[in-house]
């Protein structure tokens, strides 16, 4: 082998086993040991608290949550099944069933994705943990630091902070990429058993998002009983996520021709609308509430046809989310909703049979329901401007 060849092979192992080196040193040992920890578990019953609060609400959730990560589907890796307030969730490893018990209701996703076994705040948090963190540490943009231990949460704990170069931490159990976005994160460690105690994601902002590990267990009674029991009571409507949309339209469906129900509702300006005393022009209400991506997807359809046919067609947003007021004044400002909004729309919303945003209702001008569907479809709305005569 010529001289030239072998100095070339040698730099380039050098460079290798550097690189090695670099990654192992950039993650602190604490870590690396919660990751072997992590990768260990096998089932583990876990009692999570999870605090949220922001400009729209303020929430304290505790979630009993039961993982099998010895599961063989290869979309998530796990298998779960979580109590929380009126909710139950189990995903088998193929479908994901959700049990609402304050409409009692039965849900079953035939075909889950990334975005729906990612959306229960506690649960989500402990399998993005052992799934997402091990595998961006080797990542140019993601860096490590430990921090001294200090007591927090009651007990010692290790804090580690995460930080995301152009990127943040989301649904789908991903990094996503933002240019001009530092995602900054805090991990606690427990620093006899280095399993995580809790994960702040929003350490440096006003907002809470906060997620607590309580307790865990790894062994407890009937453990298979979890993954293989009815769940559902007899008296629960049971749909699956197909069904469910059908069911939904059909609520919306059965309004078409009826007399469209009055309701006095507070704008923003502090006055009351009532809906028999606008009677005379046609109108259009939608349903939203803040944070909606389907809402947020027709926000500038919605305006245009508000000033396009601002003299002969009231549209109005009916905001129907249990959510606080300020916040909803500021998200339509930074927003830029143009609509005239009326809040605390939640009872409204049940009267007209909506159960899922954007809603849009067209009443014509003798206050008949002429059409409603639900979702952003800007074909859709043109076909309700024809049937008020528009």
């Amino acid at each position: 082998m010529k001289k030239q060849h072998i100095q070339y092979l040698c730099l380039t192992l050098l460079f290798l086993v550097g690189s090695i080196c670099s990654n192992a040193q950039k993650v602190p040992r604490s870590l690396q040991k919660c990751f072997v920890v992590m990768n260990s578990l096998r089932q583990v019953r876990a009692t999570i608290e999870h605090q949220y609060s922001d400009i729209f609400r303020s929430d304290i959730d505790t979630i009993i949550g039961y993982f099998d990560f010895q599961s063989p589907d290869t979309l998530l890796g796990v298998q779960y099944y979580f109590k929380w307030k009126n909710s139950e969730s189990r995903f088998d490893g193929k479908t994901e069933l959700n049990i609402h018990h304050w409409n009692q209701e039965a849900i079953l996703q035939e075909e889950p994705n990334d975005y729906h076994l990612s959306n229960s705040p506690g649960v989500s948090d402990l399998i993005l943990i052992k799934k997402l963190l091990p595998q961006i540490t080797d990542s140019s943009w993601c860096s490590y630091s430990e921090l001294p231990v200090s007591h927090q949460y009651g007990m010692d704990v290790i804090p580690i902070k995460i930080e995301l170069k152009n990127r943040f931490l989301g649904l789908e159990y991903k990094a996503f990429r933002s240019p001009g976005t530092n995602g900054t994160y805090m991990l606690y460690l427990n620093p006899v058993n280095y399993l995580p105690v809790a994960i702040d994601y929003a350490p440096n902002s006003q907002q809470i998002d906060l997620t607590r590990f309580l307790s865990y267990e790894f062994d407890w009674p009937n453990k298979q009983e979890i993954w293989t029991k009815d769940i559902v009571p007899d008296n629960y409507r049971y749909m699956t996520d197909k069904e469910q949309s059908e069911y939904y339209e059909g609520r919306l469906q059965f309004k078409i021709g009826q007399r469209a129900p009055s309701f006095e509702l507070s704008t923003l300006k502090g006055s009351s609308f009532v809906l028999d005393s606008a009677l005379g022009q046609p109108i259009l209400l939608e349903f939203w509430f803040p944070g909606c991506r389907g809402c947020v997807a027709c926000i500038d359809i919605i305006n245009d046809l508000f000033h396009q046919h601002k003299d002969s067609l009231q549209v109005l947003g009916i905001q129907f989310a249990e959510v606080f007021e300020k916040g909803v004044r500021q998200y339509i400002q930074e927003e830029k909703i143009d609509i005239p909004v009326l809040l605390q729309g939640a009872e409204v919303a049940k009267e007209y049979g909506v159960l899922s945003a954007p809603t849009f209702i067209f009443i014509n001008r003798e206050g008949h329901v002429v059409k409603a569907f639900g979702g952003c479809d800007e074909g859709k709305l043109r076909d309700g401007l024809r049937m008020v005569g528009l």
